[in-house]
């Protein structure tokens, strides 16, 4: 798979409507590489009938991602994402879905609410077996109100994470 490739994946969700419900999605190359890339977390704040932002599995008329992702232990490098809420390589695992075996190395992930590198938010989804190491998750401490900082997700709410560390990765957070 290929940054344009994982770029395809997060736009036909967030764009597309596609919610990937009973697909496996699994990384087959040896790595991805996102340097070059602006990273859109996958289901992250799409349009809503009224004008507003609305969020999977957060009351918002949004679709979402509902299958599996298998990043089969090949490491995504260098994810470089900047949004206001549910901000990582998922905006929301929500119920349904599963994320398993994904390594983020050198994640840079800012926001202000709901942050974390694998997902912003877990609404009832399964995240397992993940791994970040030497990279960066932080809400800016002037000007926001943060809420929900980790390293694996922002916030947890009836769903799994399990099997999941972190290494080496600074939370800025200032409570």
């Amino acid at each position: 798979m290929s940054p344009a490739e994982l770029g395809l994946l997060a736009y036909n969700v967030n764009f597309g409507g596609e919610t990937y419900k009973d697909y496996i999605i699994t990384i087959g190359t040896d790595y991805i590489d996102l340097k070059e890339h602006s990273w859109e977390p996958i289901g992250y704040g799409l349009e809503s009938g009224g004008g507003g932002m609305a969020y999977p599995g957060m009351g918002g008329s949004a679709s979402g991602f509902l299958g599996t992702f298998d990043g089969a232990a090949k490491p995504i490098l260098n994810m470089n994402v900047t949004g206001s809420m549910g901000v990582g390589l998922f905006s929301n695992v929500q119920s349904g879905a599963i994320v398993k075996n994904v390594i983020l190395t050198n994640p840079q992930v800012i926001g202000e609410m709901y942050v974390g590198a694998i997902a912003g938010m877990c609404s009832g989804g399964t995240i397992k077996n993940c791994h970040v190491s030497y990279g960066n998750v932080e809400v800016p401490t002037s000007g926001t109100m943060a809420v929900g900082i980790g390293g694996i997700a922002g916030m947890c709410a009836d769903g799994v994470i399990e099997g999941c560390t972190v290494m080496g990765t600074k939370n800025n957070h200032q409570c």
